[in-house]
């Protein structure tokens, strides 16, 4: 996969006091069939490559990493919460690790201003081997 950007670099960006802060990097470990992927990201960026080499997966990382930031009328109230409501079902953890091991999965990104989200979910051996179970630990680091 190649990642191709367009309109500047983050000078010209920081330079516009029009401009708002975006994200302008985010990296992936052990999430779908990104083993351990950072992209640096433009105003435009364009994700080009063979079939089944990722960039759904990255679109994927970054539709998760947005509803972990925003507050929704599902969220749960008890236990794991919000993250409850964002991983579960076909979203689940043991369903989106790399190769469906027992292990770390984790998505972060960086906004132009640098503020920074790390999201790591530990998958227990019980979650990766019974696809019915959805064992699973969270981690934010912001």
């Amino acid at each position: 996969m190649s990642v191709r950007r367009a309109y500047g670099t983050n000078e010209e960006r920081s330079a516009s006091p029009l401009v708002s802060s975006m994200i302008d990097r985010v990296r992936f470990e052990n999430f779908k069939s990104l083993a351990n992927v950072a992209l640096d990201l433009g105003r435009f960026t364009a994700l080009v490559g063979a079939n089944g080499c990722g960039k759904s997966s990255v679109l994927q990382g970054l539709h998760l990493l947005s509803q972990t930031g925003l507050k929704q009328p599902t969220d749960l109230d008890e236990g794991l919460g919000r993250f409850a409501s964002i991983y579960g079902g076909p979203r689940a953890p043991h369903r989106l690790i790399y190769r469906g091991d027992a292990g770390n999965m984790a998505l972060a990104m960086r906004s132009s201003d640098g503020d920074e989200l790390r999201l790591t979910i530990r998958v227990t051996d019980e979650a990766a081997g019974n696809p019915s179970q959805s064992v699973f630990d969270v981690v934010v680091d912001a």
